[in-house]
């Protein structure tokens, strides 16, 4: 008994002996890392610290009600163009509301004239009544219409780079030549028309 006594009282000993040891340890620990922060402070360094996340980007401000606007005035066209089936000449009354649409596109100042506007719609219409185009295709050539019309707002070269977008929707599309080329050229009088009616101080 006397044995089993003695062999449980070192078996404690020992036990404390370990605990106290990773006492020990940890406060030596705790203590250079103290002093390491004291000695940086000392020297201008700022003490350790964990890295802190980047903050995330803020959300994108929601579009202004100028820019909601103009962008029902977009869906607005696109819809109309939408109107027109392959192998269905388009109506008068068709016509009339791409006119209108135009119209509505066309801000500022300086405007296309109604004589522009009206040939232009008679040959999206004549092009688009020829083949089936893609409602991605008409969601180019609204933004390219929209581009033109206002291109008293860019420089020539923007515009005319709106042009050639029309040209590929029309011609991705399936659109002949001939109708390719008839409404690139409504454009580019269009353009060419806006930008003599600028004010020669933004020519």
């Amino acid at each position: 008994m006397k044995r089993l006594i003695s062999a449980f009282l070192a078996l404690s000993i020992i036990q404390a002996g370990f605990t106290a040891r990773a006492q020990s340890d940890m406060i030596i620990k705790q203590r250079a890392k103290n002093l390491a922060n004291a000695n940086n402070a000392e020297q201008g360094a700022p003490p350790a610290s964990p890295p802190v996340a980047p903050p995330s980007a803020p959300p994108a401000p929601p579009p202004s009600p100028a820019e909601q606007k103009i962008k029902r005035n977009v869906d607005k066209l696109e819809a109309d163009l939408t109107a027109i089936k392959s192998g269905v000449d388009a109506s008068d009354d068709q016509k009339q509301t791409l006119l209108t649409d135009l119209d509505t596109l066309a801000r500022g100042s300086v405007k296309p004239s109604k004589d522009s506007l009206s040939k232009l719609t008679d040959d999206i219409s004549t092009a688009l009544s020829a083949t089936n185009i893609s409602s991605n295709e008409r969601g180019q050539l609204a933004q390219a219409v929209n581009v033109v019309v206002n291109s008293s707002m860019t420089t020539p070269a923007q515009a005319q780079s709106f042009v050639g977008v029309a040209e590929t929707s029309l011609r991705s599309s399936g659109v002949d030549d001939t109708g390719v080329q008839t409404v690139s050229d409504d454009l580019k009088a269009i353009l060419t028309e806006v930008q003599k009616k600028k004010p020669k101080l933004y020519q």
